[in-house]
């Protein structure tokens, strides 16, 4: 009898560790469904079937609505189209990237943390308001629309510095001050601010204009 308890006791206890290698397999790709409305906690309306972790690749669909009242990690997010907002904050270790939208692409969060803004829309307004962005977000900025493209993008920020800035092409605007730290490569696309135009270029920063078409756009006064 208490040998059997004993093999019973293994069996149950190699189960339960089989069980969580299963449930914690890294690098999930998770997919939120276009048109779709609900919270990032929303588990069952995720492709994977669970709410995104730290090491999970995330989509947003087209015309998606998703609320985030929540702190939550991801590797990294694509977004073509839709809207994530809320109180919570999105950490992603990887690069946010917009590509082949075609509606507007909101995100407005608190205290998020976005290293890398890799920006390729095709129509509609691309926004992207935290004035509370965690230390070290967008180290790396990047637009590149594709020819064609009449989208405009707006960050709205608050103090926080861009370190590289790159305009391959496209429309990119402001609320406030902008500052940038290390780099600003412009070869093309236009460079503007919905109330005020005001781009610091930091010491000892790299400022750079290449061949190609470039303007500066602000309201008037």
């Amino acid at each position: 009898m208490l040998i059997r308890k004993l093999i019973l006791g293994f069996f149950v206890v190699g189960l339960a560790v089989w069980a969580r290698t299963v449930l914690a397999a890294p690098g999930v790709d998770c997919a939120w469904p276009n048109n779709t409305t609900g919270a990032w906690t929303d588990a069952e309306t995720w492709s994977c079937g669970t709410v995104p972790g730290i090491e999970d690749a995330v989509t947003v669909g087209l015309g998606a609505v998703i609320t985030l009242d929540t702190a939550e990690a991801v590797d990294s997010l694509t977004l073509s189209g839709g809207t994530i907002s809320g109180s919570g904050s999105l950490s992603v270790s990887g690069a946010v990237y917009v590509v082949d939208n075609l509606v507007d692409v909101t995100i407005s969060t608190a205290g998020s943390y976005f290293p890398s803004l890799l920006l390729s829309p095709l129509q509609g307004i691309v926004s992207i308001t935290d004035p509370t962005l965690q230390s070290g977000s967008l180290a790396d900025v990047t637009v590149s629309q594709p020819i064609g493209s009449n989208a405009a993008i707006v960050l709205d920020i608050g103090a926080h510095p861009i370190a590289a800035l790159t305009m391959n092409s496209g429309n990119l605007g402001w609320i406030g001050e902008v500052t940038v730290t290390n780099s600003l490569l412009w070869s093309n696309g236009s460079l503007g601010g919905g109330a005020a135009l005001t781009m610091t270029v930091g010491a000892g920063a790299t400022f750079t204009i290449s061949e190609g078409g470039h303007s500066v756009y602000a309201p008037r006064g």
